[in-house]
């Protein structure tokens, strides 16, 4: 459990339960099998199975949602579905704002939220609502100008800089 508030399943937390328990290979393998299959309407993100992992996911999918999967089929789709901690976390997420609406307030502190909501919206500042002094003026929140190059070479480049006045290439022969 972490000391941070976090009150979702996180991705160790996920890889975690892979390792020590086998009804959830299970579920974890039917959410991703699930996904692969409705990937059209989820474009835009990660949904189920990678090109490379499609074949034998499927077929690990398919024995182990009849009940006939050998343990060497169940440790390895429990290795499988352990690269997916990532998706398998946002799905958990997602189905516990689902059930749990009062928890879009912890959510948005850890700047995640329902796919309704855009999660890359800055909260507001507190100086923001400080009343101002009469008399000054606020300068709008401006993100500083990027940094000019400084003119040179590049670091490890053996080739001169053209400003320099001197001819770089090769030399002539005489």
């Amino acid at each position: 459990m972490t000391t941070n508030g976090y009150p979702f399943l996180s991705r160790k937390q996920v890889l975690e339960r892979i390792a020590s328990d086998p009804a959830f290979v299970v579920e974890c393998v039917a959410i991703l099998q699930d996904r692969y299959a409705r990937r059209a309407a989820l474009a835009g993100e990660a949904a189920g199975w990678t090109a490379s992992h499609v074949s034998r996911a499927i077929a690990l999918a398919a024995k182990l949602a009849s009940g006939g999967a050998s343990e060497k089929e169940r440790t390895e789709a429990a290795k499988l579905a352990s690269g997916y901690t990532k998706q398998l976390a946002r799905v958990y997420r997602e189905r516990e704002l689902a059930a749990r609406p009062e928890l879009a307030g912890q959510a948005a502190v850890f700047g995640i939220g329902p796919a309704s909501t855009s999660p890359r919206t800055a909260p507001e500042t507190p100086h923001a609502a400080s009343p101002v002094a009469p008399g000054t003026a606020t300068a709008p929140d401006v993100p500083p100008a990027p940094r000019k190059r400084r003119a040179g070479r590049p670091k490890g480049s053996k080739n001169k800089h053209k400003t320099t006045g001197e001819t770089g290439g090769r030399r002539k022969r005489t």
